[in-house]
This record gives C-alpha cells, structure tokens and sequence, in this order.
C-alpha cells in the first residue's frame, strides 16, 4: 500500500487494538468488524481484517472517497469531464436538471456543480449512458496513476459515483 498516493494519510494496524482508543473503544461498543475506519482525517485499515490487497485497496478507495468527495478525489481529472458535460450534448438536460432542483448555473463553480450533481443522479437512478462511461473512464484513469491495482467494474464505479452525492447533499467536502 505504501505505493499508493492517496490524498488522506493512511495507517495500517495489525488489529483492532492498535487503532486510536477512542475507535477501539466505539468498535467494542457496537460489536461490529470493520477492515478500515476513517478517524481525525486519517483511515486507518485493520490488516487482520483485510485477506488481499485488492481488498485493502477496496476499503481505503471506499473510506478516501466517503469523506473527501468526487470532485476533490480526482480534482483535474474529472473537470474536464464536468465542463464538457455543461457545454457539451448534456448541456440542456443539465440546465433542466439544475431548474427542477434551484439550482444556480451563473458561475462556473455553480455550472460544474450542477453538472456532477447532474452525474451523480444518472448513477444513482442506474441510468447508464456514455457521460457516466467518461465519469467511469476519468476514474480508472486516476486510481492507476495513484497506484491503485484494483479492477473495478461499471457497477463499482456507479456505487462510487452514488456515494458521492450524499456528499454534496450534506456539504461534505472536507476530510
């Protein structure tokens, strides 16, 4: 893992003793098994828990982007994508979709917004179409160069799309 470059510090911990007291403390309450958990701006992955390293990758790809977010997580990789989306053969089923739900469109911080919000939607209504093959392209794209060897699959990458919009909807941009 250590190959990664990940926009989140990463830990690794033999098991679930090693983690911060306050996660150990929280996983014993609840009883449950965790193979990572996010904590003050760090994941931690709990090597016990963890049988691959394609699994590994799996859990911090899930924890990295939980609580950082789509547009932060590939940053100059999916702007291209989003500013093609607004201007390109999408723009008037955005600019549709940004007046059914308020939402503004004069900036082009507010344009690209709209757009990813636009994308996030078609992922989470399982609308397949070739803006979410990009979106699925640009992905792939940055998890290789990050150093990710994981192949994830269309279905993985509509999950991960989708999960990004609970983000935009509480404003959850930061780690």
């Amino acid at each position: 893992l250590k190959r990664l470059k990940t926009k989140v510090p990463v830990t690794v911990v033999e098991s679930y003793e090693d983690l911060p007291p306050a996660v150990y403390s929280k996983i014993q309450d609840e009883g449950v098994d965790v193979q990572g958990v996010a904590y003050q701006g760090q994941v931690y992955l709990v090597a016990s828990q963890l049988s691959t390293l394609q699994e590994a990758e799996r859990v911090l790809l899930d924890h990295e982007l939980r609580h950082i977010g789509l547009r932060e997580l590939l940053g100059r990789d999916l702007g291209p994508v989003l500013t093609r989306a607004f201007y390109g053969r999408a723009h008037s089923k955005i600019m549709q979709f940004a007046r059914e739900r308020g939402l503004r469109t004069d900036s082009r911080t507010d344009s690209m917004t709209a757009a990813e919000e636009y994308i996030v939607n078609l992922a989470e209504t399982k609308q397949e179409n070739t803006l979410l093959q990009k979106v699925y392209a640009a992905i792939r794209d940055f998890l290789r160069r990050m150093g990710f060897k994981i192949e994830l699959a269309d279905v993985d990458l509509r999950d991960i799309v989708s999960r990004a919009g609970s983000l935009i909807e509480r404003g959850n941009r930061s780690v």
